[in-house]
């Protein structure tokens, strides 16, 4: 009796199989960049699980900074020199620290710069403090503010998505290193593959 119990528990349906093969599988081929730094008050509300998007200007994923000073609907000034190339686009991401939404989260909004901030041949820097102009209405729902959280790249390179994996508090400095991993959400699917008779 107590063996034919455990064995209808430890029974795994051939579906369920496949779900996680598939899912391993997933995860090896397109998770396939790692983070890792340390932060200080930024990283009070980050735990294992939660995603969030990292710049970094070594592997061309935008340049972050914190926003200069009080801007407009359709202007921004940057703490940072940015160099901005002919024959590309350009976007700014922008985190506000005192607009949230209606579920009191905080607003993020993605703006391309106006065509006459890129240089019509070789390169060109937005020097920081300066005033960069923004293409047609600008933020929507938000105005940066100084000490805002932004990023700027090339359209579709601003930052990229992370998944936190794990989160370590030094006790003595109050400094959180965090581990996360590239986020993808083709990992969680598993219709590409035909289905399994049970």
């Amino acid at each position: 009796q107590c063996g034919a119990h455990l064995l209808r528990r430890l029974a795994v349906r051939r579906t369920e199989v496949r779900r996680q093969a598939i899912y391993r599988l997933n995860q090896w081929a397109l998770l396939d960049t790692a983070a890792s730094f340390k932060l200080g008050t930024d990283g009070l509300g980050l735990a294992p699980g939660d995603h969030l998007r990292i710049a970094h200007d070594v592997p061309f994923i935008g340049e972050s900074g914190r926003v200069f000073a009080d801007g407009t609907a359709t202007t921004i000034k940057l703490d940072r020199d940015i160099i901005v190339a002919f024959g590309s686009t350009y976007e700014v991401e922008v985190r506000s620290s005192g607009s949230v939404d209606g579920s009191g989260k905080e607003i993020v909004e993605v703006v391309a710069l106006h065509a006459s901030m890129i240089p019509g041949s070789g390169t060109a820097t937005l020097s920081a403090g300066s005033t960069i102009t923004l293409a047609g209405s600008g933020f929507a729902t938000m105005v940066p503010q100084q000490g805002d959280v932004y990023s700027i790249g090339k359209t579709g390179l601003t930052a990229e998505d992370f998944t936190v994996l794990s989160v370590t508090l030094d006790a003595e400095t109050m400094i959180r290193s965090v581990k996360a991993i590239s986020y993808n959400a083709a990992v969680y699917l598993d219709n590409t593959f035909t289905d399994m008779p049970d």
